[in-house]
């Protein structure tokens, strides 16, 4: 294999540093805001075990799921996935 290939580039490394830490931030960000996981589903759609898998660090966040979650917290999707 390739050598160039065989290794993530620093785009890539943090790219998936802020994917990783997105469940946490919304955590937070939704209990900031004084909000239950119920209502964050009613809210976008998204169902409670995707929620709570995202939240837990268990599933990888995409478009999909970012964008709703950001619109029903009222936060811009690149703050869902900056630190606190």
């Amino acid at each position: 294999m390739n050598a160039r290939w065989s290794k993530e580039s620093g785009m890539d490394q943090e790219i998936n540093a802020a994917l990783a830490g997105i469940g946490t931030r919304l955590r937070s960000i939704r209990a900031a805001q004084g909000m239950t996981l119920r209502e964050l589903v009613e809210a976008t759609d998204i169902s409670e075990s995707t929620l709570s898998r995202l939240e837990a660090g268990q599933r990888r966040p995409n478009l999909d799921l970012i964008l709703p979650l950001a619109r029903a917290l009222r936060v811009s999707p690149t703050r869902s996935s900056r630190p606190p």
